[in-house]
């Protein structure tokens, strides 16, 4: 055990979740929570001053634990590309005193942040697994990308990641899994295969990415009747879409804990997927954003 760690006093923990920033500054529109979580393309180019903007606007934020990953908009992260890769951003990102502020960056790895109390009296870990890559359709390869499946390096993406016996109940990628809150609006693009496949085997509480800033929302989903059930839609999803958008109520807070409208979920057999993209696909061009999502769940 940790000691330096946050300990929650119940397992009932709020988690706040964003992404696709691409340098904005969202933290006036951000509320507060337990655990915020920032699914990746933070900048438009990763230089050292746009990575400082964004730890300072994060650490500006009241959650006892903040998550970060890259995006491929994040190329200078990227350790997988040497041209790109600056080890001074990662030395930044991975500092001791960004770590002192509750700020962890992750990459390809599990990671132990806090610790809870359950109903019974146990002290748990609350463990994350984060992973930056996705999968690139074009000949173009961006940043932290893989070809998609069934090329092997899409497998190889996704070969450390946890099952279900190693309980990490919280997963944070950037691109999206296949089938959930992956469309793009875009001909030819989807979210990752085997990222599905991996999740269906670990089944976590919670699934957060971005990238496909069309599909911003909230699914719960059910493994084993493989029942989506879309609980929220960005305004442009809605408007495009149709009928299929039609009958969502805005919100941006869920609460599965049992205290709430929505269904508690159950362990083992259902996770709840947020794609947190800040931007809409018209990005900086309007100044309409996707508000950040908060998920209130019972570990």
């Amino acid at each position: 055990m940790t000691l330096d760690l946050p300990v929650f006093p119940t397992s009932t923990i709020r988690v706040v979740c964003t992404s696709d920033t691409h340098n904005d500054n969202p933290s006036a529109s951000v509320p507060s929570g337990d655990i915020f979580i920032h699914a990746g393309d933070m900048t438009d180019f990763s230089t050292l001053q746009e990575l400082t903007a964004v730890l300072d606007w994060v650490s500006s934020l009241p959650h006892k634990v903040k998550i970060l990953i890259a995006g491929n908009r994040d190329n200078r992260l990227d350790q997988g590309a040497q041209q790109r890769f600056s080890q001074e951003c990662l030395d930044l990102m991975t500092s001791l005193d960004v770590k002192e502020k509750g700020i962890y960056y992750l990459d390809r790895e599990v990671k132990t942040v806090a610790y809870y109390h359950t109903a019974e009296g146990q002290l748990k870990e609350l463990k994350v697994y984060a992973n930056p890559l996705q999968p690139e359709f074009s000949p173009n390869r961006w940043p932290l990308s893989y070809p998609p499946y069934p090329a092997p390096e899409a497998t190889d993406a996704w070969a450390t990641a946890p099952g279900a016996i190693d309980d990490v109940q919280i997963w944070v990628t950037h691109g999206p899994p296949l089938g959930h809150l992956d469309n793009p609006n875009r001909a030819g693009l989807t979210g990752c295969a085997v990222l599905t496949e991996k999740l269906k085997q670990a089944r976590p509480l919670l699934s957060v990415f971005g990238h496909f800033h069309y599909s911003w929302g909230v699914e719960q989903f059910d493994w084993d009747e493989q029942n989506a059930q879309r609980l929220v839609a960005s305004a442009e999803f809605i408007k495009g879409e149709g009928p299929q958008g039609s009958g969502l109520k805005m919100r941006t807070f869920f609460d599965f804990s049992g205290s709430g409208e929505d269904e508690v979920l159950r362990r083992g057999k259902e996770t709840v997927f947020v794609n947190a993209a800040w931007m809409t696909t018209q990005k900086g061009r309007v100044d309409e954003r996707n508000m950040p999502l908060s998920v209130l769940l019972t570990f």
